[in-house]
């Protein structure tokens, strides 16, 4: 008599060696879904992230609901300020990539994040190489897209790796402001964000004169910096 396949909460069932070899397989694929996009521009930077879950599932594309829109102001001021690292002012135009290929969200897989010994696993780390090796900057958002990142052999790829926060609210609430409307907060809170950003990649090329006006205009759009709390 077999023994039934038990998992503890946030573990997989025991598998047989073929569904082994068979969650391999699928794990391994680089298909745009939930857990990966190319982007519909050229391939200048991609976004790491962990996991998909819930939302992006119903999107059908990583980095959706609030973490979407986040990244997508985040995106807004860094094309605004690097228009020749960020020429494209909407996220549909990147690279994301999760680092763990599978949905994962509480009411479904009774977890939100693979195990670190999961996203340890060759396959998973080769993946992610492959997704992140055609883009000269790659973004990791979060502790988690970090760890991912940092498992890349540095002969796998060779960009330049930049670390920042994860685009949840909570992840950007990290990044502190004294203003107290709540808009200007976040676009301060976005601009401190990009300054993460943009302080971990090369400085931008030498401006044409006829560009400088340009640059100021949009220089003046930012958000206004806040006076640091004490």
């Amino acid at each position: 008599m077999t023994k039934a396949r038990k998992a503890r909460k946030g573990q997989r069932p025991q598998l047989s060696k073929q569904e082994q070899q068979a969650l391999i397989a699928q794990q391994s694929l680089l298909t745009e879904g939930p857990a990966y996009q190319k982007g519909d521009g050229l391939p200048l930077v991609i976004f790491i992230l962990s996991a998909p879950g819930r939302y992006e599932k119903l999107a059908g594309h990583p980095a959706a609901a609030r973490s979407g829109d986040n990244l997508n102001d985040l995106i807004g001021e860094l094309h605004q300020r690097r228009p020749d690292l960020f020429p494209y002012p909407d996220k549909t135009y990147y690279g994301i990539v999760n680092v763990w290929p599978e949905v994962e969200y509480l009411e479904e897989t009774r977890r939100s994040e693979a195990t670190p010994a999961e996203v340890r696993q060759p396959h998973i780390v080769n993946r992610l190489a492959r997704a992140i090796q055609p883009y000269p900057v790659a973004i990791a958002l979060g502790n988690k897209a970090r760890e991912g990142l940092d498992r890349v052999d540095e002969d796998a790829y060779t960009g330049h790796r930049v670390t920042t926060k994860h685009p949840a609210q909570r992840g950007i609430n990290h990044f502190k402001t004294a203003h107290t409307d709540k808009d200007l907060a976040h676009r301060d809170r976005i601009r401190q964000w990009a300054d993460d950003i943009l302080g971990q990649l090369p400085p931008a090329p030498a401006t044409p004169a006829g560009a400088a006006g340009a640059s100021r205009a949009r220089a003046s759009t930012a958000a206004p910096a806040a006076p640091r709390p004490t």
